[in-house]
């Protein structure tokens, strides 16, 4: 996904940290900004910052402000909802080290399926993006409609299009019916979005072992990413391959403004 420039507030050496989010826009018509980064030694020093953010927001006229604070965080998640924000979805990070032996991870061999790096048509990949996710920051907001939600996933991929994101892509026959975006940085790999054909769900394991088997063959030590606390599916999924959770964050969301 793009990239905003970030605005800070300090008070002392406490800060709130957050940035415009223009791609979400054209997916829920909404201007939206993200509260990306809130770092506090006093408590107190909370009301100066939420406030300062909330005369930001006013000012620029913003539908929705959305932030996500760990569950241990009980301070903050309490003064978050005492400044109106409303708690709209729970996720967990998680991660897994991957293993140095050989038969953990195995290639797809089935026949007419087939792994590439290589898409192919990207109709097809909207079309799964359109229809695949149901979970997440936005699907979970009662406020925002299930059709700006969906859509929000379609123009996410071709934002990771756009940036040359890394991914793979999951054939049978020639179509498209699995996907995986990632980023890499020292050898660690974040999983950004990936998703499949419904039609297809059953695959899922075999594919995602494929990808963590490419990963290992290019020298990946670790993987980690964000998963919604209710996507029970997508929760099993990783189990099968034994990761870890990191931490739980819970989502708030403030709107300005009515339902989309």
């Amino acid at each position: 996904m793009s990239t905003a420039a970030p605005f800070k507030i300090f008070d002392k050496d406490s800060r709130l940290v957050h940035r415009f989010t223009p791609w979400d826009y054209k997916s829920i018509y909404k201007k939206t900004n993200e509260i990306t980064e809130i770092y506090y030694n006093d408590p107190f020093d909370l009301y100066y910052l939420f406030e300062e953010y909330e005369k930001f927001c006013i000012d620029r006229k913003v539908d929705m402000s959305f932030v996500r604070i760990p569950f241990k965080d009980e301070q903050l998640r309490k003064f978050a909802t005492q400044e109106g924000f409303v708690f709209t979805e729970m996720s967990y990070t998680i991660y897994k080290a991957l293993s140095a032996n050989k038969d953990d991870y195995k290639e797809i061999s089935k026949k007419n399926l087939k792994v590439s790096d290589k898409l192919k048509n990207k109709k097809q990949l909207y079309e799964i993006c359109s229809s695949a996710f149901f979970h997440g920051r936005f699907a979970e907001d009662l406020q925002i409609s299930k059709q700006n939600s969906t859509r929000r996933f379609a123009n996410w991929s071709k934002d990771l299009l756009k940036n040359n994101t890394n991914a793979l892509y999951l054939y049978n026959k020639n179509k498209l019916i699995g996907f995986m975006f990632y980023e890499v940085s020292d050898k660690k790999c974040k999983l950004i979005l990936g998703g499949m054909d419904s039609k297809f769900s059953y695959l899922a394991p075999a594919f995602w072992s494929h990808v963590f088997y490419i990963l290992k063959e290019n020298g990946i030590k670790s993987v980690e990413t964000t998963i919604s606390a209710a996507n029970i599916g997508v929760i099993n999924l990783y189990n099968i391959f034994k990761f870890k959770f990191r931490d739980c964050l819970m989502g708030y969301h403030k709107h300005y403004k009515n339902i989309s």
